[in-house]
């Protein structure tokens, strides 16, 4: 990560933390939970060079995701990266994976934190504002 000549910075893709499986919750101490929803784990970045969506393997999915890569050229920041879940949400409004498995499911209605097409985020890893 690194300001470049012209201006804005300049991010790369950032090998997201694994959740790691436990028996049972710590009985004591600081601890977090997060909930699991069944999509593709996806990292967002912007930063002067435009919008990318990784998976959590570090591979290029900005042409599968192309809608969501619209929304989130529109949030008000001038970099971020943005770690969470995309996923397909079916009538229940359940994330379902068997949905977002199937061939390009981007062709339906999409969002970012809402319905149908989402991304939930779980963390903001590095952001500026505007």
């Amino acid at each position: 990560m690194g300001k470049p000549p012209g201006g804005g910075w300049s991010l790369s893709f950032i090998r997201p933390m694994e959740p790691e499986l436990v028996e049972q919750p710590p009985q004591r101490g600081a601890w977090s939970h997060e909930i699991k929803f069944d999509g593709y784990r996806t990292q967002i970045v912007k930063d002067a060079g435009g919008i990318r969506l990784f998976t959590k393997n570090g591979f290029d999915w900005t042409a599968k995701y192309k809608p969501l890569a619209a929304e989130a050229a529109g949030l008000r920041a001038e970099s971020f990266v943005l770690d969470g879940e995309t996923i397909v949400t079916n009538g229940a409004g359940v994330s379902d994976f068997q949905r977002s498995a199937r061939p390009s499911p981007i062709g339906r209605r999409t969002c970012i934190w809402s319905v149908s097409i989402c991304f939930i985020s779980t963390g903001t890893i590095f952001a500026t504002w505007r």
